[in-house]
């Protein structure tokens, strides 16, 4: 169990509800949220419950279930798990707040534990059970309380070069969290994908925690003039670059090759065995950068960012469209052999990406189904194990599946089509290359118009009966509204004009 996590463990009976109510008090109590925020916390955790003990079980079936509370300097995370009933999202209405008398009730529930937290996110394990998992953020000002507006206006790249000066790149200290939000806010305004750079108390908890490892350059005289940071969960064997930024009077001078040569030592260092990045294809400066300190391409993530960005003094930019990026990927150590079972459309693609990457991976061919239906039946597959991320902020969101199994096509469809229905821009599919049942699948989720986004790799698993297990993960798309000109992104690499070449082919919309 995680440092500073509890868990209570009730009957599905609503006579417990108070000792939860008091249990969820108690802990948001003693991290120091105010009271209002207090009452969020309940009215969710309660609101959640209640949900579960009347929905999740059979008439006078006795089960439990679980409500663990995870506290950390940044807020508290909650996580309420059950094995019971499937829970079929999209049968619940919207709520609308603004509708009259007669409107419909059975979505307010829903409506009111997302007003109430900060992140709501849903996992669905199947028959293994089903998981909510609520953040809500302690109220720490953001970096426009620390500084006038006037230090806070974009970087000037049309500034005169600093005098010559020596730099010093090293692991961040509490103190200069302040400095890096600063240094963010000023190359990309709220732009970046990651709020919690913009609040230093957060930059220090995750610091702290381990979910990101910054490095800053610093001049003789202590000003911290670039940053760059691994971001990503404790414990997982790979982790994202990012955060890059330098004062554009210190550009030009091996800053930033700094920051990244001590990241990879230390993620070396760490045991991580994989590292990597998104680039812009609003120019193809980043994308350069990350071939040069060994990041290769593996995929192109359509419309992944929203048309309003803020790069260097252009703030406030309208983009032609939303954002493209470049996914980047380099591994730490020399990985074993492991096989993959690939769709067959794809393979010569997916081939080439591992070749670009240099990673070994052997093909395993699959007999074509000898049925129309080619779904995995209950005795052929485990049950089945997603997990949705809804990204507010980038209007995207993210499915992935762990495990196939009966079921999980309509499980996707379902999910799609409430994602489609909030307004998501940008849906991403991942499916697990490790699973005989993936090429099988496949096919009908590109019928419901999802396509070929890339390979995102993931470090190998340890050794099992059948020899290495493979984790990498084939990610499709689905565009939601968004249309893509192809000729407006730009690619630095060869490899990368091919790669868009192919998403483009396989783009029901192009």
């Amino acid at each position: 169990m995680p440092k500073d996590t509890s868990v209570l463990t009730i009957p599905n009976d609503a006579f417990y509800l108070p000792i939860v109510g008091a249990y969820v008090t108690t802990e948001a109590a003693q991290l120091g949220f105010q009271e209002a925020d207090i009452g969020d916390v309940r009215l969710a955790v309660d609101e959640a419950c209640t949900h579960i003990i009347e929905t999740a079980f059979e008439p006078g079936e006795e089960q439990a279930f679980t409500i663990s509370c995870q506290r950390d300097p940044s807020g508290l995370k909650i996580t309420i798990a059950d094995q019971g009933l499937p829970f079929d999202s999209h049968a619940i209405p919207d709520y609308d707040a603004h509708g009259g008398l007669d409107r419909e009730l059975s979505g307010l529930p829903f409506y009111l534990i997302q007003r109430a937290m900060d992140k709501v996110r849903f996992v669905n394990k199947g028959r293994q059970g089903k998981e909510l998992r609520l953040t809500k953020y302690l109220q720490v000002p953001n970096i426009e309380a620390y500084f006038p507006p006037e230090e806070l206006r974009p970087y000037d790249t049309a500034v005169e070069p600093a005098p010559s000066a020596k730099y010093a790149c090293r692991l961040m200290e509490p103190a200069d969290a302040l400095h890096i939000a600063r240094c963010v806010y000023k190359t990309y305004g709220y732009t970046y994908p990651g709020e919690q750079v913009y609040y230093p108390e957060r930059v220090v908890s995750m610091n702290q925690s381990g979910e990101m490892i910054s490095a800053v350059a610093v001049t003789e005289t202590g000003d911290v003039i670039g940053h760059c940071a691994l971001s990503g969960q404790p414990g997982e064997p790979m982790m994202e670059v990012g955060q890059a930024v330098v004062d554009p009077a210190h550009r030009r001078r091996g800053v930033m090759k700094g920051l990244m040569d001590l990241l990879m030592e230390h993620a070396c260092q760490q045991g991580l065995t994989g590292l990597f990045i998104v680039a812009v294809t609003v120019h193809p400066f980043s994308q350069r950068a990350a071939l040069r300190y060994g990041f290769r391409e593996s995929g192109l993530l359509l419309a992944y960012g929203p048309r309003a960005v803020h790069f260097k003094k252009i703030a406030g930019q309208q983009l032609p469209q939303r954002e493209t990026v470049v996914y980047g990927y380099q591994p730490l150590h020399q990985e074993p052999r492991s096989r993959v079972y690939s769709p067959s459309q794809h393979r010569s693609i997916i081939a080439r990406i591992y070749g670009n990457l240099g990673l070994e991976r052997e093909f395993v061919s699959l007999e074509p189904p000898r049925h129309a239906d080619s779904r995995p039946s209950a005795h052929e597959a485990p049950p089945f194990s997603l997990s949705t991320e809804i990204r507010s902020a980038l209007g995207i969101a993210v499915i992935e599946i762990t495990h196939c199994g009966p079921g999980i096509e309509g499980e996707v469809k379902r999910k799609l089509r409430d994602l489609c229905y909030e307004g998501i821009d940008v849906v991403y599919l991942n499916l697990p290359l490790g699973d005989s049942h993936t090429p099988l699948i496949c096919p009908s989720f590109e019928e419901l118009g999802f396509f070929f986004a890339g390979i995102r790799p993931r470090p190998t698993g340890l050794t099992g009966p059948q020899g290495i297990s493979n984790r990498d993960l084939l990610c499709l798309q689905y565009l939601n509204g968004p249309r893509i000109d192809y000729d407006l992104l730009q690619t630095y690499s060869d490899f990368g004009k091919e790669l868009v070449q192919y998403v483009r082919e396989q783009d029901p919309l192009a």
